[in-house]
């Protein structure tokens, strides 16, 4: 079983536990991590083209098992998941006695997670260094009060306006689960770097838009980063993963 000096292991319904984890690690450590992959797993790293996305996969993939090991007191190499339509994983039920939730992102060389009990949770990050025509993507595929928004912003704040409005819109959608289906430009969230994330109007309901809670963080330099649940969070914990003090 994976162990770590990790954040206790209590959550409530109004608390989620959110973890950041490098990706870029040293050889020996990639192969201590996928030691706890399934076979299933194992295939799919290997059908990555770029060693570099290998890599990130299996440490991904790996420190979602131990976190999950560390919250269900379980072997990580035991955990089984379902996956729903669109691909977001949980817990079988037999793993899973406290109804704990979780999802995971990653961007560029980051991942992060989000646990929860009794409620939907989504979460993403983005790496604001990446190359993207951010008003052209905005235009197509926003809102266009949130469009109208980003372009009213100086010129160098445009490009985390739009990841800021990115994770924001991810994150929901990810929260909603089988929900990917539901359009980035049928809600609206609020872009804004110096205020505090929200969703304004989802189809147009503003009260709608209320019964969600939305956060936003910024893990780490160059990066940006949103957590959505369907009600309300009064705490959130952030902790960054060690991968120093992992043992197998």
């Amino acid at each position: 079983m994976a162990s770590c000096e990790l954040m206790d292991t209590l959550l409530n319904q109004s608390t989620v536990h959110v973890w950041f984890c490098d990706l870029e690690i040293a050889e020996p450590q990639i192969a201590s991590y996928a030691k706890l992959l399934s076979a299933d797993e194992l295939a799919r790293a290997q059908r990555f083209h770029f060693n570099h996305d290998k890599r990130r996969f299996i440490v991904a993939r790996a420190v979602l098992r131990a976190l999950l090991s560390h919250y269900c007191q379980l072997s990580a190499k035991a955990l089984d998941f379902n996956y729903a339509v669109h691909g977001k994983p949980s817990l079988q039920v037999q793993h899973n006695p406290n109804d704990l939730t979780f999802n995971i992102a990653h961007s560029h060389e980051l991942s992060v997670y989000a646990f929860a009990q009794h409620h939907a949770i989504g979460i993403d990050v983005e790496y604001l260094l990446r190359k993207v025509d951010c008003l052209a993507l905005a235009k197509r595929f926003f809102a266009a009060q949130e469009y109208q928004q980003l372009v009213a912003l100086p010129a160098d704040q445009q490009q985390r306006g739009f990841f800021n409005g990115w994770t924001r819109k991810e994150a929901f959608i990810k929260a909603l689960g089988d929900g990917l289906f539901f359009s980035l430009d049928r809600f609206v969230v609020d872009l804004s770097s110096d205020q505090p994330a929200k969703i304004i109007s989802i189809e147009g309901d503003k009260q709608k838009a209320q019964t969600w809670s939305l956060s936003a963080f910024t893990p780490q330099a160059n990066y940006v980063g949103a957590l959505a649940s369907n009600m309300e969070i009064a705490t959130i914990k952030y902790q960054r993963w060690n991968h120093d003090q992992f043992n197998r």
